[in-house]
């Protein structure tokens, strides 16, 4: 990681900031259908949701919940599932690239994928 000009790391970097701004401007600002009430709920109470728990989620959602924003309660524990997504979309992009430098490895005979190829499929795929 000495080279931020690598192109898997500017690749890391879209793809974090394109999928925060996505997954950002769709949040639920309010309460939806089915347990999201449930778990706002018990997050702001630090109550016990239904079985099995989710006993992380209530505890990060209180954690969201005690930050001073001009947002009502319910966006601020759906942002949750807002700062989760991103970090699921940047481990694809890890792991898409992990296995086509792999795959590259494998087939040394035939032509080498350039570095921005990889990344571009890379975030494609996340």
């Amino acid at each position: 990681m000495n080279n931020l000009r690598d192109p898997r790391i500017v690749g890391a970097w879209i793809v974090g900031l394109a999928s925060l701004v996505v997954y950002t401007l769709t949040v639920a600002p309010t309460v939806a259908f089915w347990d999201v009430g449930e778990f706002i709920a018990t997050a702001v109470t630090m109550g016990v949701p239904h079985p099995p728990g989710a006993p992380t989620f209530v505890l990060l959602g209180r954690l969201f919940t005690l930050a001073p924003t001009p947002f009502g309660v319910a966006a601020e524990v759906n942002y949750i599932s807002v700062l989760s997504s991103v970090l699921t979309a940047l481990l694809l992009y890890g792991i898409i690239l992990e296995v086509l430098h792999l795959w590259q490895e494998s087939h040394e005979d035939r032509s080498q994928i350039p570095h921005p190829v990889q990344a571009l499929a890379a975030a494609t795929g996340a």
